[in-house]
Formats: structure tokens, C-alpha cells, sequence
């Protein structure tokens, strides 16, 4: 089991170990606050997610990272150009690789439900 899943299990057990010791209280406050906690805990790892991804697509130069970030931050960003893209692309499907195990099916099942809704708003006048 993943540390991950360790802090979920913890975090509903305890709330269980609360309804269990008082069936008919009102627990809106506490799903509201356990609610909080658990959104706060993804913002949190997908942030480290993408913290993660730059760094490997730097290879862990974190100075040249740096360097980068603050060029962005100076200069603004363009859009990038087709031939950047797609090396790009292949950097970010490297590092995404490790997350998701090289499975991009979910990333092609949400294009084919765009293009979909996209072909019945067309055909819809």
C-alpha cells in the first residue's frame, strides 16, 4: 500500500472511528473540513507532480531550470511553434511515462469525448 493510500485509509478511519461513536450527530462540518483536507492534499501533490515533471525534463540542471523560469517570467511566453511542440511533447510523454506507465488510453478517450460533443455542436444548427 502507498503512502498515499496510508493517509487516506487513516484520514476515513478516523471519521469512521467519529460516526461509530455517534451515529446521529451531524457531521456536515467535519466532511467539510475532511473535504478541505483531501483537496488540499491533491493541490499538493499534483503541484509536486509538475515540480517533478520540470525538473526531469532539465535533467536536473536546477540551475539552468532557473534560468529559464526567470527568461518566462521576464520576457513572457510565446506560443510555440510546431516543431517545438512536438519535441516537447516527446520530453513530457517521457516523464509522464513514469506516472502512467506509458497508458495514455484516458488522454485518447478524452479527445475522441471532445471531438465527439465538437461533431454533435456542429451538426446541431
Amino acid at each position: 500500500m502507498s503512502l498515499r493510500q496510508k493517509w487516506y485509509q487513516a484520514n476515513l478511519s478516523e471519521f469512521k472511528e467519529e460516526v461509530c461513536r455517534n451515529p446521529d450527530a451531524d457531521f456536515t462540518q467535519y466532511i467539510q473540513e475532511l473535504a478541505a483536507k483531501f483537496i488540499k492534499r491533491e493541490n499538493e501533490r499534483e503541484k509536486s507532480n509538475i515540480h517533478a515533471m520540470m525538473l526531469s525534463l532539465y535533467e536536473g540542471d536546477t540551475q539552468l531550470l532557473m534560468r529559464d523560469i526567470t527568461k518566462v517570467m521576464m520576457l513572457g511566453t510565446a506560443k510555440a511553434a510546431p516543431s517545438q511542440r512536438t519535441a516537447l511533447f516527446r520530453s513530457l510523454c517521457e516523464i509522464l511515462s513514469l506516472h502512467t506507465k506509458e497508458d495514455f488510453s484516458d488522454i485518447i478517450a478524452m479527445c475522441e469525448r471532445i471531438e465527439e460533443e465538437d461533431r454533435k455542436e456542429n451538426d446541431n444548427p
